[in-house]
C-alpha cells in the first residue's frame, strides 16, 4: 500500500515557518495557513501533531520529511 502526502513540501516548510514566526504558536499556524493556501473552513488543515511533527524531523534533520530511522 503506497501512502500518498496529503501536503506538499512547500506547505509543510511554509507551516514550519509560520510556526516560528507565531511564537510556537498551533492555532495562529493553523488559522495563517487556512488564509494562505485558501483552505475552506470546513477543510482541513495540519494539525497541532502534524505540524509538531514537521518540526522536529526539520530540526532534527533539515527537512520536514518523515525521518529515516535505523
Amino acid at each position: 500500500m503506497v501512502k500518498i502526502n496529503k501536503w506538499s513540501k512547500e506547505q509543510r516548510d511554509f507551516a514550519v515557518k509560520l510556526f516560528r514566526k507565531n511564537g510556537n504558536s498551533y492555532i495562529l499556524t493553523q488559522s495563517e495557513f487556512r488564509k494562505h493556501f485558501a483552505i475552506g473552513r470546513n477543510h482541513a488543515t495540519p494539525s497541532a501533531y502534524i505540524i509538531k511533527t514537521w518540526v522536529q524531523n526539520f530540526e532534527a534533520t533539515s527537512s520536514t520529511q518523515k525521518r529515516k530511522d535505523g
